[in-house]
């Protein structure tokens, strides 16, 4: 629990520092910032290698190449935030992981909450947007982006697979500056991962609302008790709430027939 929690507040300052930065410098240093990150960590693994790994699955610079394809920016939201679902759906496919109907409704509601408290947080920018790109090339854009989500949701499962296979690593994964997330894919599961990892998604744009001074209407809270929502019922809390519930109500029953014996 402490390693999740560290992991969602370090990956947090992260967005933030580079939210902060972007702001000073323009969002045309995306792409430096992974190759920069890409290359320093490409050093350090070949530095520090233990085992051998052929197969690897660039995604990072997909992500960045979409914005500039003329992609409307809600649908690059829904994307990133649909990680959750896209990883449910693959692990059914896969490796006929069977989830309950609560689970199913939790990922559902924090899903929906992020994308709806993202999109409500970018209004602005939104309604400043124009696209001066031709469908060919917007569809081309959306088709990567799409391709994208499934393949960062599979990314997760292979990371599991790799872990049981070649064993528990966690140094030998990509980046340090998110080394704790590879210690958690090496004892939970990659659907718990992407839960983690989306709720940190959302963590990053409340910090940012909250630091940079963003608007923060209504909607936002509305989605926010969706995502608390779903996040309690993903991890059972639900089911714990019942159980008290039950178990107050069956020391009320029982106070009652003492003092019934009693009388």
């Amino acid at each position: 629990m402490s390693l999740a929690l560290l992991t969602i507040f370090c990956c947090s300052l992260n967005t933030i520092a580079i939210e902060a930065f972007t702001n000073l410098t323009g969002r045309s240093t995306l792409s430096f910032l992974t190759f920069a990150t890409f290359l320093f960590m490409v050093i350090n693994g070949l530095l520090n290698r233990q085992i051998f790994l052929r197969r690897h699955i660039p995604i990072s610079l997909a992500n960045n190449w979409v914005i500039g394809l003329g992609v409307p920016f809600p649908l690059i939201i829904v994307s990133r935030s649909g990680t959750l679902v896209a990883n449910a759906l693959l692990t059914f496919l896969l490796q006929n992981r069977r989830y309950s109907t609560s689970r199913i409704a939790s990922i559902l509601a924090v899903t929906c909450g992020i994308t709806c408290f993202t999109l409500y947080s970018q209004q602005p920018l939104l309604n400043k947007e124009e696209n001066n790109f031709g469908f060919p090339i917007l569809f081309f854009g959306i088709l990567i982006l799409f391709l994208t989500m499934f393949a960062s949701a599979y990314l997760g499962i292979l990371q599991e697979n790799i872990f049981a296979k070649y064993g528990k690593y966690p140094e030998e994964m990509m980046f340090i500056c998110i080394q704790s997330v590879y210690r958690l894919t090496s004892t939970l599961n990659s659907l718990q991962i992407t839960m983690l990892l989306t709720l940190r998604k959302f963590l990053n744009i409340f910090f940012s609302i909250l630091l940079f001074k963003h608007k923060f209407d209504w909607q936002h809270y509305l989605s926010t008790i969706l995502v608390l929502i779903g996040t309690f019922t993903f991890y059972g809390g639900h089911k714990k709430f019942i159980e008290w519930m039950r178990l107050g109500r069956r020391e009320v029953i029982e106070e009652e027939e003492r003092k019934e014996k009693k009388i």
